[in-house]
């Protein structure tokens, strides 16, 4: 299920980052549909490169634009529990 946060921020990335005061507007949620779990392997090498490029990015978007790490790590986890609904099909 989603968790509460995601429900107050799916729509985070696409509308507050245009407009930072607007209040992010509920996501549609669908009914819960029971998915099926893929199996999935990463190589420990893959794993640390993808979180050192994670990482890398947010360090450079962060001097750039003068915004926290906290800051710019709560929009990954936003961006990354939306995606990974959207993928599963609860959210459109």
């Amino acid at each position: 299920m989603l968790s509460q946060r995601l429900q107050r921020h799916a729509c985070f990335i696409k509308k507050c980052v245009k407009d930072p005061l607007t209040p992010p507007k509920r996501a549609t949620i669908q009914p819960y549909r029971k998915r099926t779990m893929s199996t999935y392997n990463l190589s420990r090498e893959a794993a640390t490169e993808l979180r050192e490029l994670i990482e890398d990015t947010v360090e450079y978007f962060c001097d750039q634009n003068m915004v926290s790490g906290e800051l710019a790590y709560i929009v990954v986890e936003c961006v990354a529990k939306a995606k990974q609904a959207q993928m599963q099909g609860i959210v459109s």
